[in-house]
């Protein structure tokens, strides 16, 4: 049993949507996933693949949350995202003290409610 998640590089190609192990290996050089070698093939880390191919959304995620980034990294891989997300806030005109003096101005409000 392997103690860390193993992506072999024909399933990294799949995951980037290549075709060629020999392209995907090119993206992991270029993306600095080390290549480790096994005897079947040569195979990255799951984990430091998910850092590599989610790198600009951690960025954003750390720039907009901070410390919480992690969180919302979570709840974006398990789509369950929506669950922390609240509805806006609507502005409603009607709840407004202004009254209207022209017929102009009473016409214009009466078609906004």
């Amino acid at each position: 049993m392997f103690c860390c998640k193993r992506l072999y590089l024909d399933e990294v190609a799949v995951l980037l949507r290549k075709k060629k192990t020999s392209t995907a290996k090119k993206w992991c050089v270029k993306h600095n996933v080390p290549i480790f070698y096994d005897e079947p093939s040569p195979y990255v880390i799951k984990a430091y693949f998910d850092i590599a191919y989610d790198g600009a959304l951690l960025e954003h995620l750390l720039k907009k949350h901070g410390d919480d980034w992690e969180e919302h990294y979570q709840l974006i891989r398990d789509d369950k995202y929506y669950s922390i997300l609240s509805p806006k806030q609507s502005n409603d005109v009607t709840k407004s003290t202004y009254t209207p003096k022209s017929k102009t101005s009473i016409k214009f409000l009466s078609q906004l409610q």
